[in-house]
């Protein structure tokens, strides 16, 4: 009797190492299932934000949230949408004012410019277009850019897009807006926005052929880590001395 008691042990031991695999399989399709289910809402929306992508395409266009590299806008990168502070020099734009405690620009449009003198700012036929965000800690969100050609119809990027500015300031992009491509014929371009503004003046800006990109700032996680790595060279250096 206590040899069968045994082997059934054994048995029923054995029987559970079988069955773990496939619990653990089934454990792990559910875990991916609620994934899934809780992605579909904002797929379904058609939201994303910076904080899952870099690189966010819609169309023939793309908008880079995390850029390699920054612009200034000045003269030579000029608004055709932004705050009364925009540096425009003599080049018209479309005054649009802080957001305060939190407004909807809604279908602002810029003034009706000349291909040439779009293409003497850029340089060529393709442009990218900055956008300089100001926001409190709350992201902003940009439901629409378009370009509206007299020939060749338009380029819109509408893809509702949550974003969070990693160096909040004036005077610099913080996303860029490419891939835009004036077509054979035209002769004029007017640019439409529409976006949520929680903070101070935002900038759509032309990025001049003649602006040279600026290294993007460190993020503060990445200073504080420098910042750490530099105590810690100073610790050493003093213990030495002593």
């Amino acid at each position: 009797m206590p040899q069968a008691q045994g082997r059934e042990r054994t048995i029923r031991e054995s029987s559970r190492k079988l069955r773990l695999p496939g619990e653990i399989r089934m454990n792990r399709m559910s875990r991916t299932v609620s994934s899934a289910f809780a992605v579909v809402p904002l797929l379904a929306l058609g939201i994303c934000s910076n904080a899952e992508a870099d690189i966010i395409i819609d169309g023939g266009l793309s908008l880079d949230t995390s850029p390699s590299a920054i612009y200034q806008q000045t003269a030579a990168s000029p608004c055709v949408i932004g705050g009364n502070n925009c540096l425009n020099g003599s080049f018209p734009y479309t005054v649009e004012g802080p957001g305060g405690s939190g407004s909807l620009s809604d279908g602002i449009l810029s003034p009706v410019y000349s291909v040439s003198a779009i293409e003497a700012i850029v340089g060529g036929t393709a442009f990218t277009m900055g956008l300089d965000y100001n926001q409190t800690v709350d992201p902003q969100t940009l439901y629409l850019f378009t370009a509206t050609y007299n020939v060749g119809g338009s380029q819109t990027f509408d893809l509702t897009t949550v974003l969070q500015t990693n160096n909040n300031g004036v005077g610099y992009s913080d996303f860029l807006l490419s891939g835009f491509l004036i077509p054979p014929g035209a002769t004029t371009v007017q640019f439409t926005a529409t976006w949520f503004n929680n903070d101070g003046a935002d900038r759509y800006f032309l990025v001049g052929a003649e602006a040279p990109p600026l290294p993007s700032v460190p993020e503060p996680a990445t200073l504080s880590l420098f910042g750490m790595g530099l105590l810690g060279v100073a610790r050493r250096v003093i213990r030495r001395k002593q």
